[in-house]
């Protein structure tokens, strides 16, 4: 029986337009389709498919955004050969019944193509997610895979019975062998020469373990290398990592609360580091003391200068206004196409390129994340948005 799978899509009107392609097909092929077709629609020529659906997706509740149902049927050349006309016609009949059994409240664009790379024979068949009779969302049933094969079997069984009939028969029908064949075969075999099969040599068959060792070894010594060369006193690496991480007093000059922070902040270190060189001397000046306590004694102290550290009020700064972001989107989704035409007053065309202000640019991508439609954004000097 024939292959089948489904899909959904917020974009109706470029998947439509994907199936009835621009003229040429794929692959080289002069056609893109043989037969065209519509359930519970005029044909294309008169009025185009979308434009027979965009008022049902416009009457269906907002939160409704799948718009079709994308259905594929592809044919074995024994099933439906696409050399001969007469299958392509049976084809786009099968397609048809299909969508009405599949989903009769609903509109179906029903497309015939054999411009794959195998040539096959398959069935673009794109039901309209919305009902014609209430405009609620189609049935789930219509758009689940177990349930759409089992009513491309069941029609595909009508229309093939006598090719299954046959197939039945021939399967059933056993043919009796000769008397002697097998040993006849044997002989013929044990006559005929037969060339020895070449044993294979090959160079090096280990080589690869040997590369992986090697591999290991250099990376256990670099890694053995990198730990001696940061290794060093504790101290004197935390001092580096703290004169890196702190930000000079230049570089926020327009703002004292962040040198103050980071003034407190060193000073509350050095006088960390004081506490514990000091912490073994006061040890041995007391031995009848107990250590513990003046270890217990210094963490209120060390404690306290922690708060103070987080109670400060060093904030991160923000991002210059002067930095705009800017770069190329790439989208072709619902959301995109409505807003090139509402905020630039243009209209959509595939493989454009906007020019964008970068309050349009920031605006675009605030509408693109709120809607959570996919897009693409490259990095660059221009604000651009590029059609797909």
């Amino acid at each position: 029986m024939p292959y089948s799978r489904i899909t959904r899509t917020v974009a109706g009107t470029d998947a439509i337009a994907y199936a009835r392609g621009n003229g040429a097909g794929h692959n080289n092929n002069e056609v893109r389709n043989e037969y065209m077709a519509g359930v519970n629609m005029l044909p294309d020529e008169v009025v185009s498919f979308e434009q027979q659906m965009q008022p049902f997706w416009d009457r269906a509740d907002s939160r409704h955004i799948i718009q079709v149902d994308r259905c594929i049927v592809s044919f074995h050349p024994s099933e439906l050969d696409p050399d001969k006309p007469e299958d392509c016609a049976k084809g786009l009949a099968i397609g048809c019944e299909i969508a009405k059994r599949n989903a009769p409240d609903n509109q179906s664009a029903v497309f015939l193509q054999k411009d794959g790379k195998g040539g096959k024979i398959h069935l673009h068949i794109l039901t309209n997610d919305v009902n014609m009779s209430n405009y609620k969302g189609i049935d789930p049933a219509a758009y689940a895979h177990f349930h759409f094969q089992k009513i491309v079997d069941e029609v595909c069984q009508q229309y093939f019975d006598d090719l299954v009939a046959i197939h039945d028969a021939l399967d059933r029908e056993e043919a009796p062998l000769p008397e002697g064949f097998a040993g006849t075969v044997m002989a013929r075999v044990r006559e005929t020469p037969q060339d020895k099969p070449k044993k294979k040599v090959i160079a090096f068959p280990h080589w690869k373990r040997w590369a992986a060792m090697a591999a290991c070894c250099a990376f256990a010594a670099l890694g053995l290398w990198a730990f001696q060369a940061r290794g060093g006193d504790a101290r004197e690496s935390g001092q580096v990592m703290l004169a890196r991480s702190a930000p000079s007093p230049e570089q926020y000059a327009d703002a004292p609360a962040y040198a103050e922070a980071d003034e407190g902040m060193e000073a509350e270190a050095l006088m960390m580091d004081d506490a514990e060189e000091g912490a073994p001397n006061q040890k041995q000046a007391s031995p009848a003391g107990n250590p513990l306590e003046a270890e217990d004694g210094a963490a209120p102290a060390a404690e306290h200068r922690m708060e103070d550290a987080v109670d400060s009020p060093a904030v991160a700064p923000a991002m210059s206004a002067d930095k705009a972001l800017t770069g190329t989107v790439t989208a072709g989704g619902v959301t995109a196409r409505a807003w090139v035409e509402r905020e630039l007053g243009l209209p959509w065309e595939a493989g454009r390129q906007y020019p964008l202000t970068a309050e349009q640019f920031s605006a675009l991508l605030d509408e693109l994340n709120l809607a959570g439609e996919d897009f693409r954004l490259e990095a660059g000097d221009a604000c651009l948005l590029t059609a797909e």
